[in-house]
């Protein structure tokens, strides 16, 4: 394997590498802030639902559009919960994933559990969308870097492989010459240096 070669395969596995890693990382940060977002909203419907128990003494039939409400009847105060769920939609035709937080209320001696739910379906969608424009950004940043660093180390190396070449070809009985060309690089032009002494 050329050396040329041989270092372009090594600089693509490890941008590759930070790639998969970083895009990783960049998902589950996007995802975790999506989430925090779902909570706070479902906290502010809470206190909507509270506010309004106090104020009507009575259950509200709806808070939002974007916002499920479900009241269940239940024998003891429930405790406060907030989880991950995923509900079939007929629409849609399939599971769709959900941020659910579940809270008591009581109204005069009846207990009910509070159930409300966001979508995360958008939310999914638009990491989704980001993710795969990302993904598009980074390959293309990374097909140019590779290739100009190619091409880049090619003409930079040019006159080193050129010395290797003729000191490949070098026959003692001639006694010809080696002509070495100089190098923008210092490290080149020391090298070539050797083989004129």
């Amino acid at each position: 394997m050329k050396l040329l070669t041989k270092n372009t395969l090594v600089l693509l596995s490890v941008t590759i590498l930070v790639f998969i890693l970083g895009s990783g990382l960049f998902y589950f940060q996007l995802k975790e802030i999506m989430d925090e977002e779902a909570v706070e909203a479902l906290e502010i419907k809470k206190k909507e639902v509270l506010n309004y128990i106090t104020k009507q003494n009575q259950l509200p039939k709806s808070i939002s559009s974007e916002i499920e409400l479900e009241f269940n009847k239940s024998a003891t105060i429930t405790s406060e919960k907030t989880i991950d769920t995923f509900i079939f939609n007929k629409i849609s035709d399939e599971n769709l994933p959900y941020k659910q937080l579940d809270f008591p209320v009581t109204i005069g001696k009846e207990n009910y559990n509070c159930i409300i739910r966001k979508s995360l379906f958008e939310s999914d969608d638009l990491i989704e969308t980001i993710l795969n424009s990302f993904l598009i950004i980074i390959v293309s940043i990374i097909i140019l870097f590779i290739s100009f660093n190619y091409l880049f180390a090619k003409v930079t190396w040019k006159p080193f492989f050129k010395t290797l070449e003729q000191i490949n070809n070098y026959e003692l009985d001639k006694k010809k010459s080696i002509q070495t060309e100089n190098s923008s690089t210092k490290s080149s032009n020391n090298l070539m240096m050797l083989f004129q002494r």
